[in-house]
């Protein structure tokens, strides 16, 4: 193949690659954890129909696992922590997430070899649940099985 037809073959992609660069720096540095709360599998939303809400879903609902996002000093904001844990939640099958949590803590980065080069970084963290509320049958008397 010919570098001229080589180029034009990479045309279309090249103009994104420095957004891609910028999103896998910028997430790069983040952490999110979960912790699983049903052993049932749902099939994956899209992360613009993830409902954030303060307060968890009217019955019925099934809580499918906890999160905690971290932008470990990167200094992200609440909506960019928000996107993460929106995106985790899609890909966990989640319809709503419930943010209960939000907390700054503050980390030691060792910086060099002296005894107190280490600065103090602070983290912006987020706590969520989330929950399939969508397809599932009430059982009799209107509760979830």
């Amino acid at each position: 193949m010919s570098r001229s037809n080589e180029r034009a073959r990479l045309a279309p992609v090249l103009p994104l690659v420095p957004a891609v660069v910028l999103a896998a720096v910028s997430v790069g540095c983040t952490s999110v954890s979960e912790t699983y709360r049903d052993p049932r599998t749902f099939p994956p939303t899209k992360a613009a129909d993830v409902k954030v809400a303060v307060d968890a879903p009217a019955r019925p609902r099934v809580l499918v696992a906890s999160l905690e996002v971290s932008d470990r000093g990167t200094k992200l904001t609440r909506d960019e922590l928000l996107a993460l844990l929106r995106d985790r939640a899609a890909r966990l099958g989640g319809d709503t997430l419930v943010v209960y949590a939000s907390a700054n803590r503050s980390r030691f980065a060792a910086e060099g070899i002296l005894v107190g080069s280490a600065p103090t970084v602070r983290q912006n963290i987020l706590l969520a649940d989330v929950f399939v509320t969508r397809g599932l049958p009430a059982a009799p008397g209107g509760t979830v099985p």
